[in-house]
């Protein structure tokens, strides 16, 4: 529906319009199909929250407790720093990194047999005739998108994957 009253079907209902566009609006209402079961939708709404039950209300106790839990101090610095190394000391968190710094080590520390001839300006792991590089570089970027993604198991990057294949993305 794209009426201008629909804006004020709200408004309208909860009385907070002026008497004269309160009026406009409850006639427009009384010929405008649309609008009128949206206004039915909101009384039907209305009553609905109507008849919930009402929850009691919360006791001094929880008061004093989110008060005192607002006044409390932090942890401090050395407790912070514990708690961030131990959850990076974790598996999950743990072997993937230490698998991206050894892929990145045998890329970078390569032998000089493996380097392309001074003057051959092919350029890629392809053309310097390196498959294990480049399946090192393979198993970097898969590392970088399971931490990217906050996978935990290899299982995690399979249904990803399926995913992946079932939306036609590569």
């Amino acid at each position: 529906m794209s009426c201008d009253e629909r804006e004020d079907l709200v408004a309208w209902r909860d009385g907070a319009l002026s008497p004269g566009r309160s009026e406009e609006v409850a006639a427009h209402v009384g010929t405008c199909p649309a609008c009128a079961a949206e206004a039915a939708k909101l009384e039907r709404a209305v009553a609905a929250l109507a008849a919930l039950p009402e929850l009691p209300a919360p006791g001094p106790e929880l008061r004093a407790r989110v008060l005192a839990a607002i006044a409390a101090p932090g942890p401090s610095l050395p407790a912070r720093l514990g708690a961030w190394l131990r959850a990076a000391a974790r598996p999950v968190v743990l072997v993937p990194g230490l698998a991206a710094a050894a892929a990145l080590l045998v890329l970078v520390v390569r032998p000089e047999s493996a380097q392309p001839p001074p003057g051959d300006d092919t350029s890629g792991l392809e053309a310097a005739g390196e498959p294990a590089q480049l399946e090192a570089a393979l198993v970097l970027d898969e590392l970088e998108q399971l931490e990217t993604l906050g996978l935990e198991s290899p299982e995690d990057a399979e249904v990803v994957a399926m995913l992946d294949e079932l939306e036609g993305r590569p």
